[in-house]
């Protein structure tokens, strides 16, 4: 079991860019998926040596390990299904050309002093 701990840390810096980029969604669920079968590996590894020291019967399992699996379960499912949830495109709505130059200040529209409530007045380019 310490061998499986030894052989995930030094390796860390793909599993942190693949769950922290759930928009690769088939890369985010494999390594989510992989992960949760080893932490239930290293919790079952460790259920058994306490099990094997306190000598309970043949077959028994801790009392905590269902709920333990089925929260596992239920949080890599919610996670991957969360990450398909498609994001919105960076595109949608007003583009840069109508909204205006943000690097000069220039405004594509522009309110004059003789303001009319129902006219809005934008130059040629912007049209």
């Amino acid at each position: 079991m310490l061998w499986v701990v030894v052989s995930v840390v030094p390796g860390l810096e793909p599993y942190t860019y693949n769950l922290t980029h759930p928009t690769e969604t088939a890369l985010f669920v494999n390594t989510l998926l992989g992960l949760a079968l080893f932490l239930i590996a290293v919790v079952a590894g460790v259920a058994t040596m306490i099990a094997e020291r306190r000598q309970t019967a043949a077959g028994q399992t801790p009392s905590w390990l269902r709920g333990f699996l089925i929260g596992t379960a239920t949080f890599v499912l919610g996670a991957s299904l969360v990450a398909t949830i498609p994001t919105p495109d960076a595109s949608a709505g007003v583009s840069a050309e109508v909204v205006g130059d943000a690097t000069t200040g220039e405004a594509a529209i522009t309110l004059t002093a003789d303001v009319q409530p129902d006219v809005v007045r934008c130059p040629d380019s912007a049209r």
